[in-house]
């Protein structure tokens, strides 16, 4: 195969990966319903998972239920995500919290995946419609990023994919309207299978920030060796630091908070 053969190959193998995600978003957003019966009488305590932009609904439930085996939790998969724009998913997340009648609990905690925590965000800058407890944000500053790359490199894909990419893409998530007292971040420090598609396309992009400025104003913080793939399938391997903040609001004496030069790895993963 020649060189410009592979070139083309590669080419169409990076939109197919983009692509396929973008159409089960766009086509498969807000298909299920997930609401309290009337007659719940469960009196656990509520734990809400918002999950991401390239996070499917059986990705979320993975974690969702990995969570609730190992909790004492009642926890929901939010249903909030529309094509329409972080607005519209804000919207969405309002009236979802109503109708299953969160309002009514005494405190709601939250476990956000990058989308959720910039939706859930905008919810609290709006006013939120429920008592907020403790809240833990899944972050990476490679995975931010790729929104950005990706719109730049494929510009069409903006029409493809609606309002909503974009807006992520142009988001200035280091404006936390959450409690910093109740809020707990952990950051991926290892690329997805799609940002290392486009790795290409974040060298003209803001260096990789892996130590922002908000990591001094919440509670607490910690690094882990996941992509944001891994994030959604390895719940496993950090679920109990999650739970260990809802609980205590602080990570475990073990979780690693020293920060490492991240950028560098991903830029030439060949000195790894």
């Amino acid at each position: 195969m020649s060189g410009s053969e592979n070139a083309r190959l590669s080419y169409l193998q990076s939109i197919s990966s983009l692509v396929l995600p973008l159409l089960f978003f766009l086509f498969g957003c807000g298909t299920t319903q997930r609401t309290l019966p009337e007659t719940s009488v469960d009196t656990r305590p509520v734990l809400v998972v918002l999950g991401g932009f390239t996070g499917s609904d059986s990705d979320t439930a993975n974690v969702v239920r990995w969570l609730g085996v190992h909790s004492g939790y009642r926890v929901l998969n939010g249903v909030f995500q529309t094509p329409n724009g972080i607005a519209a998913c804000e919207d969405n997340l309002r009236s979802w919290l109503l109708t299953n009648r969160l309002d009514r609990v005494p405190h709601v905690d939250f476990f956000c995946f990058i989308l959720g925590g910039m939706v859930l965000n905008e919810h609290i800058r709006r006013g939120s419609v429920v008592t907020i407890g403790r809240t833990v944000l899944d972050r990476g500053p490679i995975q931010e990023e790729l929104p950005r790359t990706i719109l730049r490199t494929v510009p069409w894909i903006a029409w493809a994919a609606g309002k909503t990419l974009t807006d992520i893409g142009a988001y200035q998530f280091d404006r936390l309207a959450f409690d910093p007292r109740r809020t707990a971040v952990i950051m991926e420090t290892r690329p997805s299978s799609l940002a290392s598609t486009f790795r290409s396309g974040y060298q003209s992009e803001r260096p990789l920030d892996f130590t922002p400025s908000y990591l001094a104003l919440v509670r607490d913080y910690m690094y882990i060796p996941l992509s944001h793939d891994d994030v959604y399938e390895r719940i496993d391997q950090y679920g109990d630091e999650v739970l260990s903040f809802l609980s205590n609001s602080s990570f475990t004496k073990s979780a690693n908070r020293r920060a490492a030069d991240w950028s560098a790895s991903f830029f030439h993963p060949e000195r790894r």
